[in-house]
């Protein structure tokens, strides 16, 4: 009986400190996995938000733990909370995404416009003609409807310069950046104005805004949203406008 008791605390012993080798019987780690044709399937599941564990729960009870890896199919939420079909690993607070694939691949663009002249104080788009540098994924920029498209799942900040603007007898003129499907300005406006009362005056005015795009694509736009003056003249061969667009997350 005491041998039976012994091997018996022997074999539970080492039970407990065993290593778990799937595919091989020399596992190096708590658990090993040897294959040179298959994968591992992790569970998928479909996510909510970013900031909802739901629908993953801990089986134990209480809330999910820190470190919890799925594999989201689902497209859902906007904005900040987005998901994405990828990888996602649990921190706490929110699900984030850990797969490299185009949602971490960085997204960087400063283009420049040639000298142009403003018709209408409100609604006029800025055209942007020239890419200057560009990196990553690449920016749509569709010079017919004066517009880019920002790819997906990303969130980026937007500079925006005038260097130079001919406005004339006390006029001003502002600018922002717009959601140029939803016809809404998204950014705060930048404000040139010329504090004379006769001639020509010179200008400049800037402003950058941080926009975080959800599951679908965003088509931007700068345009013209307020004044008083008419045939506005921007930059110079110098001069002209400039659109700084980078991913910063």
């Amino acid at each position: 009986m005491r041998i039976r008791i012994l091997l018996f605390l022997l074999f539970f012993f080492n039970f407990l400190n065993a290593q778990i080798g799937i595919g091989t019987i020399t596992p190096n780690g708590v658990l090993d996995i040897d294959s040179s044709t298959q994968g591992i399937l992790m569970p998928r599941v479909a996510l909510t938000a970013s900031n909802s564990a739901s629908p993953v729960t801990n089986p134990a009870g209480g809330s999910l733990v820190s470190g919890t890896i799925v594999y989201n199919t689902a497209t859902n939420s906007s904005g900040a909370t987005a998901v994405t079909p990828g990888f996602y690993y649990w921190d706490g607070t929110n699900w984030l995404r850990i797969m490299k694939d185009v949602y971490n691949t960085p997204v960087y663009g400063l283009f420049a416009g040639a000298s142009q002249t403003i018709t209408n104080s409100t609604g006029a788009k800025v055209s942007f003609g020239t890419t200057i540098t560009s990196s990553g994924i690449s920016l749509a920029y569709n010079s017919t409807n004066r517009t880019f498209t920002l790819p997906a799942g990303k969130t980026y900040r937007i500079d925006f310069a005038v260097g130079w603007i001919d406005i004339v007898n006390g006029s001003f003129i502002r600018f922002a950046l717009f959601n140029d499907t939803a016809n809404t300005k998204i950014s705060p406006a930048a404000h040139c104005e010329s504090v004379a009362n006769t001639g020509h005056q010179a200008g400049s005015t800037t402003f950058f805004h941080i926009v975080t795009v959800g599951a679908t694509p965003l088509v931007v736009s700068v345009r013209t949203t307020g004044g008083n003056t008419i045939n506005t003249t921007l930059g110079d061969a110098d001069a002209g406008p400039t659109i700084l667009i980078q991913s910063i997350d």
